[in-house]
């Protein structure tokens, strides 16, 4: 079906007519919150996340190399500091 819509044999209504002669164009906008620096946590500093996993390690929690840190592992790094 994709083959037929790209070469032109089928139509389906929900496409306006031309749309693939019309030149491409994409017009990216910024990411969120772009220029913003991040909000400080309460009671603290802005920390690193690597800062924060390797605390965690050492105090024997279970964090992930990437992504999320678990709530409960950022309250108790802060209640540490």
């Amino acid at each position: 079906m994709l083959v037929a819509l790209l070469s032109g044999d089928e139509r389906p209504p929900a496409f306006p007519r031309g749309l693939l002669s019309r030149d491409a164009f994409f017009t990216p906008t910024p990411p969120a919150g772009a220029g913003t620096p991040p909000a400080p946590r309460p009671g603290g500093s802005i920390a690193s996340t690597t800062a924060i996993r390797g605390w965690a390690r050492s105090q024997g929690y279970d964090v992930p190399d990437r992504g999320r840190i678990p709530a409960t592992v950022i309250q108790a790094w802060e209640q540490s500091r």
